[in-house]
């Protein structure tokens, strides 16, 4: 299946484990199939930096986050996932569940994706999507690694450089995950002053 990601999103996902380097950190993609049969993540929920599939924390946010999508004509789409181990970016068992309850929710898109973050090869110059996609193979049953030639990082090369800006620039520090709103409530989960920074500064660039 064909999908692409969004400057947006992908921003979303590197900051999220560049706030928490020693922790593992998940998160859900949110997006819509387009006319042409692509998947477009359009965004990203960071969710957890401390108990990755506690049950009660993952129910709450994801009612939260289905109320939002329902508002902006998006669906829950997808799941990301950093492992705690710099040399482990292989889906867990966590991974697979969560993935799991998002296929059954989300009946009108064929095969979610899974994205699990490449943490040895997460440094800011590398030329490489740091990021291993795996989507529901044809008999539905099972997660089937893909080639990232089958999923678009939207904007490419200048993408990979322009999210290393960010995080050079800190801006991962002002990110907030489901963890820190349920401490604070106050704290926005949808991160829209860096949805607001990261679409005006790639609107420049374009």
């Amino acid at each position: 299946m064909k999908f692409s990601l969004s400057v947006v999103a992908y921003s979303k996902i590197v900051l999220h484990a560049c706030r928490y380097p020693h922790r593992g950190v998940n998160g859900v993609l949110l997006g819509h199939v387009d006319d042409g049969d692509v998947l477009r993540l359009v965004d990203a929920v960071p969710l957890f930096h401390f108990a990755l599939g506690l049950v009660p924390m993952l129910e709450v946010a994801l009612c939260q986050i289905e109320i939002y999508t329902r508002k902006m004509s998006l669906q829950i789409v997808g799941y990301y996932q950093a492992n705690e181990h710099l040399e482990d970016s292989s889906p867990d068992t966590i991974a697979y569940r969560i993935a799991d309850k998002i296929r059954e929710n989300v009946m009108s898109c064929r095969s979610p994706v899974l994205l699990m973050v490449h943490n040895w090869n997460f440094g800011l110059t590398t030329g490489d999507v740091p990021l291993k996609a795996y989507c529901l193979g044809h008999e539905g049953k099972s997660w089937k690694k893909q080639e990232w030639e089958d999923g678009i990082l939207e904007g490419g090369a200048s993408t990979l450089q322009f999210v290393s800006g960010l995080v050079t620039s800190k801006e991962h520090e002002k990110l907030v995950d489901f963890d820190t709103h349920l401490n604070d409530i106050t704290q926005d989960w949808l991160n829209s002053d860096i949805t607001k920074t990261v679409e005006a500064t790639s609107s420049c660039r374009q």
